[in-house]
């Protein structure tokens, strides 16, 4: 409720969750976009997507999902569409520093 209009533009909710420590009072976590990703392609669909599901980004359509997958996280770093259009504005002294 404190945040600046263009500040509320980039947020967005991702989940409404309760904690041990307090199972009665809801808890809702926002993520701040700072710069607005492409698309889904799905959106306009009505598919339901899971919480926390593989969504892989429009570049690699031609691609099956199963084609994309690694053993570890890799393939969400590199193929999922949140961290696709994330990594589209790291800047190189961020890459170098991380």
């Amino acid at each position: 409720m404190m945040l600046s209009d263009r500040a509320k533009e980039l947020t967005r909710k991702i989940e409404s969750i309760t904690m041990t420590e307090s199972p009665k009072t809801p808890i809702e976590i926002y993520c701040c976009d700072i710069f607005p990703s492409d698309a889904i392609q799905l959106e306009n669909e009505s598919i339901e997507l899971e919480t926390g599901a593989f969504v892989k980004h429009i570049d690699f359509e031609g691609q099956t999902t199963e084609s994309l997958m690694t053993k570890g996280l890799e393939h969400v770093l590199l193929y999922d569409h949140d961290f696709v259009c994330t990594a589209r504005y790291y800047k190189p002294e961020f890459l170098e520093c991380y």
